[in-house]
């Protein structure tokens, strides 16, 4: 899926949100919604160019989560209201990673017990 612009995030956490149900409990799918947005966001507000989104099952309990878009990764701001994204991530996946070669990519890794 393609994102172009921030306004386009409602429509895309919806579509996540009624293809995440289907085999995902409302908890689950508020932590990937919660997640992948954020990711969807931090890439939209400092990246560049349309924003690539790719969601896909690995495996019965496992989701992966790629974010990727064509800008370079930049230093975190130093005020204290930004910044609290990653973390989010984090405490909602069993698996964060950032990558920074064409670009900038965020995979998420959810695992989920069936």
């Amino acid at each position: 899926m393609t994102i172009r612009a921030a306004a386009e995030l409602v429509s895309v956490r919806s579509a996540i949100r009624g293809w995440l149900a289907e085999a995902l409990d409302e908890a689950d799918t508020d932590d990937v919604l919660l997640a992948s947005g954020e990711a969807l966001a931090n890439a939209l507000e400092h990246g560049a160019g349309p924003v690539a989104l790719t969601m896909a099952w690995d495996g019965d309990t496992n989701l992966r989560v790629k974010v990727e878009d064509s800008g370079a990764w930049g230093s975190s701001s130093d005020d204290p209201t930004r910044g609290h994204g990653f973390p989010i991530m984090a405490a909602l996946t069993e698996n964060l990673s950032i990558g920074s070669t064409e670009g900038t990519s965020v995979e998420l890794q959810h695992r989920f017990s069936t």
